[in-house]
């Protein structure tokens, strides 16, 4: 992986902070887990910026059968833009880990987001 730009050579496998859960999101039918594996420059001040914190991403999908690979341009959007949300909702100062339930049809509240939208209609 550190060929291909996916590992910093600044962190190593045995530093404490190479691996960091960031967020866990459940549903119904599947549960999505993040994890910043090996990236130095991830800045929780800054992560809900849409020009910070561009997180590769290796998706791993099990089932019958597992399998995993260098996400694509759509995965990755998706997933940085997921997690760049969860800053934003959670509020300033907020850290990872990051839970959010929505199985049974449940909706989360965050009382504290950054910003709100309003609609204009």
């Amino acid at each position: 992986m550190e060929e291909k730009h996916l590992i910093s050579p600044n962190i190593t496998p045995n530093d404490p902070d190479a691996v960091k859960l960031l967020a866990t999101e459940r549903w119904d039918i599947r549960t999505y887990i993040v994890f910043d594996v090996f990236h130095d420059t991830y800045d929780p001040d800054t992560a809900h910026l849409s020009a910070e914190d561009h997180l590769p991403v290796i998706s791993v999908f099990l089932s019958q059968k597992d399998s995993a690979g260098i996400a694509g341009m759509p995965m990755a959007n998706e997933v940085n833009s997921d997690i760049r949300a969860l800053h934003n909702s959670t509020g300033p100062g907020s850290r990872p880990p990051f839970f959010v339930d929505r199985a049974d049809g449940k909706a989360p509240f965050y009382p504290n987001p950054r910003t709100s939208c309003k609609s204009s209609t």
